[in-house]
Parts: C-alpha cells; structure tokens; sequence
C-alpha cells in the first residue's frame, strides 16, 4: 500500500507508541527508605506511588527501553538505581526526582535482564543476555559501582529469571540459581571462592538472601522453603585449590504453599513467602510460627517489604498491587488496567482468549474492557488508572488450575459482549459459561442517577437457546431504546416495555427474524438508527427499524412492537466467504456500508446497492470514526502485506488510505476504538491523551489500541514520541512559572501573582505565556535553566558569583580585586571565619575613607604582623576553601528585577545596603 494523497499525514511520520496501561506487576517494587512512597517500573517509566494514599504522585522517564530493577543506591541512601533492557543505569533521587547520572553497563549488543545492588557496598550484579551462533547465551557479572575493582564474570550457565537470584541488603553476599538447578554462593569481597550448596528434589523457583546473617532460602516446585544457613566459607588448606566449596544440607524446612513459590523475602527474624494461592505467609524463624493474610486476590507474583517492615507490598498476576500495613492489614489497593493475560482465570472454551472488549463510554468518558472474569472495568484516561468495576456475573472468582485443566474449559463466566445507549442511560451485556453446562444470560443495566451507578433491570435467561451470541448493538430511533442480538440462525430485536404498574419498565423481545436458515453472525446499525444490516453467511441484509410512540409517552414508556422490514440484500457474485464484521460510515459517508470477510473487505453504496469497491485485505477489525467520516482498520501481517493500522475515506479503496502505521510493537495490537475529544475540555484532553494537533486525521477523535499484553497505545508523530510519553517527567523543563521548585522560583511566581492580583488580572502557570515573563536578562533560557536547579544539587556560591561580582566590582589590579572579592562573601557568610585578617583600627580611620584605601590599610597591616610567608599561605588558603551555600538569595532577587545593563551600579548598591 502506498498513499497517495500527499497533503495529509505521511506514513513515516506517525507511529503506534505506548501511553498508560503498562503493567505495574512484571518487575519487583521498591520501597523508599522512609518507607512513605513506592517506586514501580511499569514499561519505560517509573510510577511513583504514596504508600499512605495509594494515589500516584508522578512518573519518571528517565530510560528509553523497559526499566527492569529499581534498587537502593549504596552511595546515598536517598538516592535510586534504574536499570533498563538496554543496560542504561540510572541514578537519581527519591526526595526531587533529579536524575544525578546515567551509565551503561553493556555493550549495544548484549541485553541486561537482572540487575541487582548492594544497599551498604559498591557492588551490583546483573546477567546479559546476548546471541550467539544464533544461540542464547547468559551471564553473570559482578561490577564495582565506584569502578575500583575489575569487571568479573562469575556465571556463564545461569537463567534470567530475577527470582533465581539474590543479594543481601547490608552483607556482600550474592546468591544464585544456575541452569542445573543447583544453588551457588559468593562473597563480592573475594568472587574467586564460590560454593556449591546442596538441594533437594524440588527445582527452585525463587531466592532470598538474609540482610545481615548468613542464610539464604529457597522456594522450589513443591511449595517448599528450605533455609541454607552459613558459614559458607570455610578456610581451604594452603596446598590444595579450592575454587569451589561444597555446602551442607538445608537446616530448616518450611511448607505450606500447595503450589509454587512465588517469591520470597528475608527481612530480621521474619521470612515472607507468596504465591498462586493468594495468601501472604510471614514465619517467624526462630520459633517456626506462622501468621497468614488470606484472600488479597489474583495469585501473587512480586513481594517487597520495607526497611522498617511497616508496608509489605504484593504485586498480582491481574496488574493488582496491595499494600499491606503490619501486622496484617490490608492498607491500600493500587489498581491498573486489569490484564485478562494471567493464569486462573479459564477461558470459555472455542472463544479466542486475547478477543477483548473494548468500547467507549461517552457520558463519562471512560474506556470500558474486560476485567477479571465476570468483571467490566471503567478505565478513566485522564488519571491513567482505574475509575471502577461492574461485576456482572456476580459470582465467586475459581482459580483452582487442577479443576481448569481436568475439565478442559473455562470453569468462570465471562462477559462476551456489551455496547451502551448512544446516551448511556442503559447498557446490555451477554455473559456465557461453557463448565458443566452452557448457560447464557442477556443483561441490561439502568443507570441511577441518584446513586450514581448502574443497577440491572432486566435478566434473559439462554436469549438464543443454547446457540452462542454472536453480535450485539444498541440503539435509539425516535426516542425509543431497543437492542439487537444475533444468535445462531436469526437475531433479535429488544424494546422497553411497561409491567403492571407505571413505574416499572423492562425489556422485552418484540420481534425475531431470520434469513434462509444461515448463520446471523454480524450486526451494524446505521449512523441515524433507521437501519440494520445484519450478515447471514456470505450475504447482508439490509433492515428498516420503525418504533413508534404515542405523542404524549415518554421515551421509556414504550407500548409498541419494533417492526422490521426487509428492503434490501447485497452478495457479491464468486465470494462465498462468511462475513464476521458489518460498519456503516459516518458523517457526509453515512450512506456506505463495508462488509469484512476473512480475506476481503466490500463496501457498498445504500442508495443503489452497488458495490464501490473491493480489496482483497485481510482486516482484523474496522472502526468508524463518530466524529468524522474516517474509518481505521486493523489489517493482519500476511507475506504480501506487514502488519498495519489503515485509516482511509470508505468512499475510497482501503488500497489508497489516508495514512498507514506500521505496527512493529512486541505487544501485537489485537483491537482498538475511537475516543472523540470532548468540545469543552478539548485542549486538556488533547494534552493529557497525547493527541497533537498535527495529525491531520485526529484532529476530532483519538485512536487508542490495545496490545496483547493490555497496553494501551496512542498515535503520534515521531517528534512527539518523548514529549508524550510521561506525564510529569522531571527532565523536560516546566512550562509554566508557577510549577518552579527552587526558592527563586517560587519567590518569582508569587511576585508575579501579586502583579497580576494588582492589575486586576487573575495568574495561571498554565495561561501565562513565557514570551511574556520579563526576567530583566537578556540570556532567559539561562535564567530559566538556573531557577530549575534544586538548591541541594546547585555549584557552590563562589561558583556561581565568581562572573557576576567580576562584572559589578570597581576595576583594581587583579590582586586587590581577588582580596576584596574574598573579604565581600567572608562578610556575608553564615558561621564562616574570617579568611583575610584586617586592621581593627582602619574601622576607626573614618567613614569618608575610600574603599580602596581601607584594602591598602588592611593589607599594609598584615604583612606587619604576618610577614609575607604567613601572609602567602592565608592566600592558598582563600583559595581552596570550599564556601557553604548562601542563605540569603536577594543577590538574586536584584538580578531579576533588572534590566539589561543596569547590573553593575544597582546590584552593587543593593548588595552594600
């Protein structure tokens, strides 16, 4: 395919990048050393989490590949290690989010895939990943984070599994598992010795390594945990090399988990174990009691626990972290988008388990998907996380793995299909369940304003018999609510009727029709809700919807039966190919229906039902736009055609789309929808969803699609890809005054509220324009760049006045200019001795005396009492000694209020007074 339409967006200027649904549960959390907030990696980016509130606080990008461990800083205890994929580690800190440096580990051509670091020594660990001969190949490698010891390379045969490795936190001690399962232990002091620990049967699945003591636990298969205690390094005899120890039986054995061990943790005299059943288990190691925490959820699949033990946090196979406050309370619940890609939940068996559902919710402006099962979870887009979850099905959630597979099918109900009113007020759902017996139930739901929720209204039991649903859309023609679903042979038509009293409505089936006893498969309704398409086999049917309503009846008072009249068929001759997907056009293309097949995509013209044009495309899905007359489709990656996202005109061939992406993602897109921007808060919606205005095709809706790994992913151009992809990421300067940090910032953005309080105009950071911020420096990105810099991280003061007191001091030989520079910021410290000693009687020698007659005093004097050796080392030491940061900032305060060369008179002047 190639576009020929040169004025609109070009193909290799927008591309499918990720914006928020990343899971939060892939990599193991850290906890701050204050235990106040929780750091997660979730994609490229670092969520920043309160443990208190649970709310997040902001996200980091500091990497451009997949961060993959987050761990204390030996350097600094504030500070934090970020290591991504491509073997960029990261420093910065936890208190401002400032990134300090950023190092790479690896070569470009080696892949990192654990990282691990020492919290009391400069050691890290990390395994890469390389290929070789077209051969994988790990290993294992000990690094001095200060660069004082050699690199050295303690495995070549171990796995990349993060769970199988582990380093204590104030110990050199570094444990691992390698690919013969066996368990090996090494000092970072002396990585020459390394000892081999005896196992059992089981074969390991995590590793944990006490923080102080020497011993180690391991979880395996079983469900088992055995404890290795030390010593483990024993003295070899002087004639013999002992490269390798061989350690002793395990001394302690720990079982409870019926299924294996997720992870474990060591922290004092408690050891945490997690997994499958969702159970937290702590046990106590000296008396080999255990406490258990039952019922958090999903299984299990990352623990962290904090310094002081306040906050245990589990990570869930479902994208789920709980906070658990000690004992045993759960504290807070930080929910992402629900992954349907975990363990335990069954799928219904002959349905594709990654065919999600998704839709939009226009009157709240919430993405709804498939949750858990039975579940339907409202993700808002503006906060990036998730508003609330509608459980359909109402029943208890099995994760019993043995039952699921001796019955080989799904043994939970799921929600199939589901589409809202065109006003929200209702919505329908169809949830099906395969175990023991095929049960099917159509739902509808009622919004209540009141309560502010959606209640069930009406319940149908197996709507289409035992046949399963197979499409289902809601409408509203003429102020009449009705839904249409399509079973095995015919499709249905619901309306609302009145019951007994006038206050109660409910759905009711007004009308069935079928079409040569072939297959119903897909349904579409036209974009003013006067027609139906549905597909029987290879043929569509084309269908007038006429609901009448009494003149005086409300809209959900309806008496009448739906009529259905048959006015139209359309075949295509030769194509004998079922048709699975039915969409009308939209906007001045209304008028256009497109039928996709498997192979082939049709569109024809409903006024004369001719056929425009055909293409043989593999489409996997085909949304409208409902803002606009384009439409965008999912095509399948065949040997003639890469996988791509279509957005054409239905009037033209898809073959001559407006704009074509390329789909290259490792999450493989598997469905999508439309999101229009709102008319109200369209600038803030279009800034927070990562839509610019640039993109010609998505100047009234976005396009949001799903991977297979439930990650949502946006289109923007390529320029715009970093811009995008954190919301508060700290190395993109602010753009607004008010959000400036520093004490000059924010001395600057209240003087600057107060002048616009006085003017009568009300201050904004985001409506104040930086072209029209005077700063009084003709240099402003300078003056904004310096006002960023946190005060605990800036030059020190000699630094960073050495040029200004330069510029604004009388001209004097260089040595008298240095002494007098010295004597000006000896005076104006805090808790700062004298550097130069000065005459106590030039004090009294008179006001009037010049200041350059006083330095001559003062200089004459000392080398009296001095000389001119002692007065030589008083110089060095003037030199060298480091200046503490000045307390007073109205030095900078004058350089604001400037203007362009008024510096040297009025600082001056201002720095004497």
């Amino acid at each position: 395919m190639k576009i020929q339409d040169k004025e609109l967006t070009s193909p290799e200027d927008v591309v499918c990048t990720g914006r928020c649904g990343v899971a939060l549960c892939d990599r193991r959390g850290l906890i701050s050393h204050d235990a106040n907030t929780l750091y997660v990696p979730s994609g490229s980016c670092i969520r920043v989490f309160s443990l208190g509130s649970g709310e997040p606080i902001r996200t980091l990008d500091f990497h451009e590949a997949f961060v993959i461990a987050l761990c204390p800083s030996p350097l600094n205890r504030v500070h934090v290690l970020s290591c991504s994929v491509d073997g960029v580690v990261a420093r910065w800190d936890s208190t401002d989010y400032a990134l300090i440096s950023k190092d790479r580990i690896v070569e470009d051509n080696r892949k990192v895939q654990v990282f691990l670091a020492n919290q009391e020594s400069p050691w890290c660990v990390y395994v890469t990943h390389e290929k070789i001969d077209n051969r994988p190949k790990n290993a294992l490698w000990l690094r001095s984070l200060t660069l004082e010891e050699p690199l050295r390379q303690l495995s070549s045969t171990c796995s990349s599994n993060i769970n199988l490795f582990g380093i204590a936190a104030s110990s050199d001690l570094v444990t691992w598992i390698d690919n013969d399962h066996q368990l090996r232990v090494v000092r970072c002091s002396s990585p020459a010795t390394i000892v081999l620990i005896r196992r059992g049967r089981g074969r390991p699945v995590c590793v944990a390594v006490h923080p102080t003591d020497e011993l180690v636990a391991v979880g395996d298969q079983d469900g088992a945990i055995f404890i290795h205690a030390g010593p483990f390094f024993q003295p070899s005899a002087p004639n013999k090399d002992r490269k390798k120890q061989l350690g002793g039986a395990p001394a302690m054995k720990l079982h409870w988990h019926s299924m294996p061990v997720a992870d474990i943790h060591m922290s004092g005299n408690f050891l945490y174990s997690v997994g499958a059943e969702g159970v937290l288990v702590r046990w106590d190691l000296e008396s080999d009691e255990r406490q258990f925490l039952p019922r958090l959820g999903m299984p299990i699949r990352q623990l962290a626990v904090a310094q002081n033990e306040k906050y245990v946090v589990c990570g869930h196979s479902d994208n789920t972290i709980t906070v658990i406050q000690a004992p045993n309370t759960v504290h807070r619940v930080i929910q992402g988008l629900v992954q349907r890609n975990f363990t335990g939940g069954g799928n219904v068996a002959g349905i594709d388990p990654f065919d999600s559902l998704m839709i939009f919710e226009a009157c709240k402006r919430q993405l709804v998907l498939s949750g858990r099962p039975g579940q339907l979870q409202f993700y808002s887009l503006e906060h990036n996380r998730q508003a609330c979850v509608l459980d359909v099905t109402g029943e208890n959630l099995a994760t019993d793995f043995k039952l699921q597979y001796e019955l080989k099918k799904g043994i939970n109900s799921e929600v199939l299909l589901a589409d809202f009113a065109p006003d929200g007020r209702y919505l329908a759902t169809i949830e099906y369940k395969t175990a023991l017996s095929t049960t099917c139930k159509l739902k509808f739901w009622h919004w209540n304003n009141e309560r502010g929720e959606l209640e069930a209204n009406t319940t149908v039991l197996m709507p289409h018999l035992r046949q399963r649903p197979r499409s289902l859309r809601m409408g509203l023609r003429e102020g009449c609510y009705f839904c249409v679903s399509s079973g095995e042979r015919s499709f249905k038509l619901w309306t609302i009727v009145r019951g007994d009293s006038e206050d109660q409505l409910f759905w009711q089936c007004v009308d069935e029709r079928s079409y040569r006893q072939m297959a119903c498969r897909a349904l579409a309704i036209s974009e003013d809700h006067s027609i139906l398409a549905a597909s029987f086999g290879h043929m569509v049917t084309l269908w007038h919807i006429n609901l009448a309503t009494g003149r005086g009846q409300k809209p959900d008072s309806l008496d009448n039966e739906g009529d259905l009249c048959l006015i139209g068929e359309l075949c295509l001759r030769g194509n004998m190919q079922e048709i699975n997907k039915l969409e009308f056009g939209r906007g001045d293309c209304n008028t256009i229906l497109l039928s996709v097949s498997g192979r082939s995509v049709t569109a024809w013209d409903l006024l004369s039902l001719d056929r425009l044009w055909s293409a043989q495309v593999a489409v996997k899905q085909i949304l409208p736009d409902p803002n606009s007359s384009h439409m965008a489709a999912l095509i399948t990656k065949t040997s003639r055609i890469p996988s791509l996202l279509v957005v054409f005109r239905p009037d033209k061939i898809i073959e001559a789309p407006i704009a074509q992406v390329p789909l290259e993602q490792d999450d493989q897109i598997r469905c999508a929808v439309w999101v229009p921007l709102s008319h109200e808060k369209g600038n803030v919606q279009k800034g927070r969803m990562g839509c610019p205005q640039d993109v010609s095709w998505q100047t009234k809706s976005t396009l949001l699609a799903m991977g297979r790994r439930d990650k949502l992913f946006h289109f923007v151009r390529k320029e715009n890809v970093r811009q995008n992809s954190g919301d508060n990421s700290n190395l993109a300067l602010p753009q607004s005054v008010d959000t400036l940090l520093t004490p000059f910032g924010a001395h600057l953005s209240s003087s600057l509220a107060l002048k616009g309080t006085r003017e009568g105009q009300t201050f904004s950071g985001p409506a104040v324009k930086r072209d029209s911020i005077d700063l009084g420096r003709a240099s402003q990105h300078a003056v904004d760049h310096l006002l960023q810099i946190p005060t605990h991280v800036m030059p020190s003061a000699s630094v960073l006045a050495e040029s200004f007191i330069k510029a604004i001091w009388l001209d004097e030989d260089d040595h008298l200019e240095r002494r007098s520079k010295n004597n000006l910021f000896s005076n104006r410290m805090d808790n700062t001795d004298n550097i130069v000693n000065s005459d106590d009687d030039s004090d009294s020698s008179g006001a009037g005396k010049s200041k350059k007659t006083r330095i001559a005093n003062t200089h004459s004097a000392a080398e009296s009492d001095l000389g001119v050796s002692e007065m030589h080392k008083c110089e060095l030491r003037a030199e060298k000694i480091r200046l503490p940061k000045i307390k007073d900032y109205r030095w900078i305060q004058w350089l604001i209020r400037l203007k362009p060369g008024d510096e040297s008179n009025s600082v001056k002047n201002g720095l004497q007074n």
